[in-house]
């Protein structure tokens, strides 16, 4: 069953519904409607074709399952916030309805097994309610069980032994395909959230380190002897921004981040984060690669040349870069709301290029310098006075090499 019970109409499906309702309080209200308006009218045949045999109390039960059926739909329309008494009400009058049909066939065995209608009572609850009313609930089933077991016919239903292998036959059939389709449905709803989490936990963190969290409760950390780390912010942003509405401003940091990611994932390099309009890229972690710093390159020039070239909210955006190659240690920090994060003075330094750099330029050090230049032409910026750093030589990245 999916989140359109057997495609049964929106308006039927909408019974219940109303402004505000959980996502999961909605799932649970649609699949327990479905069920009701799929299987009232096979219930309000069977009581018809009971009475015209002449098993008397047998259809009336049936009509009795009918009309609490229906009660429940109205109630859950008139009373759509008293969805779990109502819940309740379904479990217990279908529970008492089919225990007191079923002594009245003869019992347990006489009526065919007729009691097993009654765990779908258990399931709806398990569906709607939680784990502690499907055990409650569980109890009372078992408690009928055994008073359809020792209980002995008290009402006259005629003579059933030419119907009771039928009888046996359908109860048995239809009350474990009722409670099949229910467990197909627990399946796909689990399937369903394992999938939305393991999304979430992907766009989150790195997939190999998301695969390694799920089945690691230690402290995940991983040091990598060389790596490059980019840190871009956007240039002029707090006084361009400054009269801008939330909307506009968290807007236009999406459209431009946006880009950025795109760049990334096209390129295969890893967002580590963001940090008001700082955005950190990283080559090399958590999958080491040897062209991390051409790869980092390829992505300097690309976020340079297409932000440069493009309006967001009628703005031109203009992005200072800075990178630096070398080792780095990456890992998991926190216990709620954890992030995947990199530590070590690549990193430092690779802001510090970033903050002393010029806007339009991507600002390099010369061990990146170094690793590119058999491709990429940089011209030496010089000596640079880095905050933390001292005296640094650093070099601009200008694009590839033509020859």
């Amino acid at each position: 069953m999916s989140a359109r019970p057997l495609q049964l109409p929106e308006a039927l499906l909408g019974i219940g519904g109303y402004p505000g309702e959980s996502s999961d309080r909605r799932g649970k209200r649609r699949i327990i409607v479905a069920a009701l308006i799929l299987t009232t009218p096979v219930i309000l045949l069977v009581g018809v074709m009971r009475l015209g045999t002449g098993h008397l109390w047998e259809g009336i039960a049936n009509l009795a399952q009918v009309s609490a059926h229906l009660a429940v739909l109205v109630a859950l329309q008139w009373w759509p916030q008293r969805f779990t008494g109502v819940m309740h009400w379904l479990s217990g009058a279908d529970m008492l309805i089919i225990a007191l049909a079923t002594l009245a066939m003869g019992g347990l065995v006489a009526s065919g097994f007729n009691l097993l209608w009654a765990f779908v009572s258990v399931m709806i609850a398990l569906i709607a309610l939680s784990r502690r009313a499907a055990a409650a609930w569980f109890l009372v089933y078992s408690v009928a069980v055994i008073v359809t077991v020792v209980g002995k016919s008290w009402l006259d239903t005629g003579e059933r032994p030419e119907s009771l292998a039928v009888d046996t036959t359908i109860n048995v059939a239809g009350a474990s395909l009722l409670i099949f389709l229910v467990m197909v449905y627990f399946v796909k709803q689990r399937e369903m959230f394992q999938r939305q989490s393991d999304d979430l936990l992907n766009n989150i963190l790195p997939a190999s380190i998301a695969e390694k969290l799920k089945v690691e409760s230690s402290v995940i950390a991983d040091r990598y002897e060389m790596a490059t780390v980019l840190f871009a912010d956007v240039v002029g942003f707090t006084p361009m921004t400054a009269n801008m509405d939330a909307d506009e401003l968290v807007g236009l940091l999406d459209d431009i981040f946006s880009t950025l990611d795109s760049i990334a994932d096209e390129m295969g390099l890893e967002k580590i984060k963001t940090v008001g309009d700082e955005y950190m890229v990283a080559a090399g972690v958590p999958e080491a690669r040897v062209d991390h710093a051409h790869a980092m390159a390829r992505f300097a020039i690309a976020t340079r040349d297409i932000v440069g070239s493009r309006d967001f909210g009628g703005h031109q955006i203009e992005l200072r870069i800075g990178m630096h190659s070398g080792p780095v240690v990456a890992g998991i920090i926190g216990q709620a709301k954890f992030s995947y994060d990199l530590w070590g003075d690549t990193v430092n330094t690779a802001s510090r290029l970033e903050s002393f750099g010029v806007p339009g330029e991507i600002h390099i050090s010369r061990a990146t310098r170094d690793l590119i230049s058999d491709a990429y032409e940089c011209g030496r910026r010089g000596m640079v006075e880095l905050k933390g750093k001292g005296e640094t030589e650093t070099w601009f990245l200008r694009g590839r090499r033509t020859r």
